[in-house]
């Protein structure tokens, strides 16, 4: 949907029924490497709070001569606290329910409290132990304990409860590409861990799912691992760009470049050389619907919005097509024809969009492109735009029920 390197190219046909399948066990078996790295950084953030359990328990209990029981209370909540902290948002990384998974580790810790109290009484007052010797072995065994149930129950990442099944079906997409199609959106990837994700999908009849996950650094590569099991491929990072477009915009068409009155063969050409990024060409599978997408989109384009056309005599030589929704602007397609390139048409274009934006009272403009589609990004950066977010695009193709 953005600015174009390259032109059309022709596209191999592909089987219909040629999807990837992948047996669940299979996939879970695949978990593996993230529940290693989780459950590594856990040991060390429990030691870390052991220590500082122990090391305040012994100066309350050794030196400070308070009772032990209470020493022990001190130390444990504060050990709680710390090792909650760093779990949270080091560890699980998890989204949202802060304070119900605090009350859940501190529960969890409390039963720990409880059972190392009953060790102590145990080992100090029945066995006649060593004071700091029974500590430590009353330590080891309620780590064992709460960190079983930590793991299942307070940083546990539930199937998405919020609605119902995680995958939401497409029927526009469903009808224009002849096969089921269903979505899995980026606030959904965010709940789930990745059990929840295979037993979602497993739910669902689509043979093809488009999966948003967000571009939000090393913690999601334990469902990243499990989309790769499933036979799912990233085909686009989906960059989107805000601007705030100015209050004194120059008013009047720019020389050369005018809104087209209808949609003609060399407008419809321009317009496709702008998917030559798109996750629908660079998918073999969707490719053979490419055209008749693209000029679904520049047909919707000149019946919601506006297309602008600057021309070079006979020839149009690049577009821009814009369209409001929800008070926003929305910029589709940009293209320049490949002979053109290199005179500035694209930044004139988008100050014919500027230009109209503001005559229609609107104050913010969006553009969604492609990460790898460099020359876009970079054209938009260049006309003041903002980068406000990323996210992978995955598409996993199923076997049809």
């Amino acid at each position: 949907m953005e600015k174009v390197a390259t032109g059309i190219q022709t596209f191999p046909e592909v089987r219909k029924n040629d999807y990837t399948y992948v047996d669940k066990a299979d996939v879970l078996f695949k978990m593996a490497p993230g529940t290693a790295r989780e459950f590594l950084l856990y040991g060390i953030i429990g030691c870390g709070s052991t220590a500082l359990d122990f090391i305040l328990f012994t100066v309350l209990a050794g030196h400070g001569h308070v009772h032990y029981q209470i020493a022990n209370l001190i130390s444990v909540a504060t050990s709680l606290s710390n090792g909650f902290l760093l779990n949270y948002y080091f560890n699980f990384k998890v989204q949202g329910r802060f304070f119900v998974r605090l009350a859940s580790f501190y529960l969890v810790g409390m039963l720990g409290w409880l059972l190392g109290a009953i060790q102590l009484w145990l080992f100090i007052d029945i066995m006649n132990m060593n004071v700091m010797v029974s500590k430590l072995a009353a330590i080891f065994i309620c780590t064992l304990f709460q960190f079983a149930l930590n793991k299942q129950v307070t940083f546990r990442r539930n199937s998405y409860r919020a609605g119902g099944p995680i995958v939401e079906r497409l029927p526009w997409d469903s009808d224009f590409f002849g096969v089921n199609v269903g979505r899995i959106r980026a606030a959904t990837m965010l709940q789930l861990s990745p059990r929840g994700l295979v037993e979602g999908i497993a739910k669902s009849d689509a043979g093809l799912i488009y999966v948003e996950d967000p571009v939000t650094g090393d913690e999601r590569t334990r469902l990243q691992d499990t989309l790769e099991g499933l036979g799912a491929k990233i085909y686009d990072v989906r960059t989107t760009y805000v601007k705030q477009i100015p209050e004194t915009v120059p008013a009047g068409p720019l020389h050369g470049i005018a809104a087209a009155d209808q949609l003609t063969g060399p407008i419809e050409e321009l317009a496709l050389t702008s998917g030559w990024c798109s996750r629908f060409a660079k998918d073999e599978r969707l490719r053979p619907h490419f055209r008749r997408l693209y000029k679904k989109w520049i047909e919707r384009d000149f019946a919601e919005g506006k297309v602008f056309v600057c021309t070079d005599s006979e020839e149009p030589a690049g577009l821009a097509s814009v369209s409001v929704r929800d008070g926003v602007g929305k910029i589709g397609l940009v293209a320049v024809g490949e002979k053109f390139r290199g005179r500035g048409l694209a930044k004139s274009l988008m100050a014919a969009i500027d230009s109209w934006l503001a005559g229609q009272g609107l104050h913010t403009c969006e553009v969604v492109t492609q990460g790898g589609n460099l020359c876009a990004r970079k054209l938009y950066e260049k006309v003041g735009f903002n980068l406000v977010s990323q996210c992978n695009v995955w598409h996993l193709w199923r076997k049809c029920r």
